[in-house]
């Protein structure tokens, strides 16, 4: 029989749901214990594992998995290990916002991206990590969300939706792509961001991934922003 998996994940709790092809559903809680995004990562690969070795039958098949993740910013190096998994935010940031608004640029950003600045804007927070941390600013190669991440792991794919692009405020609505000025101020480069899609993130497991934890290799994946 073949299954579906579903996680919706907070920064607090996930819940999973494991339903067959009859629509019976098992539903289940689990508190978060920490906040390092690869430790969340890794507990939710956990259960996945967990499910298919310990609830189904020899014979079974989760087929389908759904993330559904919450919003946030991440750094990470070449070997795309995170650097940053919990960016100060308030009221640290507060700063950086009310400098980048006090000499205009901050009210320029927001128009072209069509949205307001706030303290948790990954704009904003990369100002931060770039003038609080800046060793770990230094090794940074790639800037993801936290969906991104989960699209980079499980799908080898370096991306983010266009809705959640204009979340970052480095976002320009005229040209559809990532803003010149805001990558000036940030001091990033094009590349360390990544490519804006309109498709929705699903695909196939990727295949070494499924070796390595026993995963059926044909597993859809969906990366689903809530």
């Amino acid at each position: 029989m073949n299954y579906k998996l579903n996680f919706e994940v907070t920064n607090t709790v996930y819940q999973a749901t494991l339903s067959d092809e009859q629509q019976r559903i098992k539903e289940w809680t689990v508190s978060l214990v920490t906040n390092n995004t690869a430790e969340i990562f890794a507990r939710l690969i956990e259960e996945l594992v967990v499910v298919k070795q310990e609830h189904l039958l020899p014979d079974d098949q989760i087929d389908s998995v759904e993330f559904h993740l919450f919003k946030h910013w991440l750094a990470l190096n070449q070997q795309d290990a995170l650097l940053a998994t919990n960016f100060y935010g308030k009221p640290v940031a507060t700063k950086y916002l009310s400098a980048l608004k006090m000499n205009g640029i901050g009210g320029q950003l927001e128009r072209k991206d069509g949205i307001e600045f706030d303290d948790l804007t990954p704009l904003i927070l990369t100002l931060q990590y770039k003038n609080e941390q800046p060793a770990l600013y230094a090794q940074t190669t790639q800037y993801v969300s936290l969906a991104g991440y989960f699209a980079l792991k499980l799908l080898k794919q370096t991306v983010i939706s266009r809705d959640e692009a204009k979340w970052t405020g480095f976002y320009n609505q005229a040209t559809g792509t990532w803003d010149r000025q805001a990558l000036a101020v940030s001091g990033l480069q094009a590349e360390q961001l990544p490519m804006i899609t309109d498709a929705p993130l699903i695909g196939s497991v990727d295949t070494d991934f499924a070796k390595e934890y026993g995963l059926n290799p044909a597993m859809e994946i969906k990366v689903i922003l809530n």
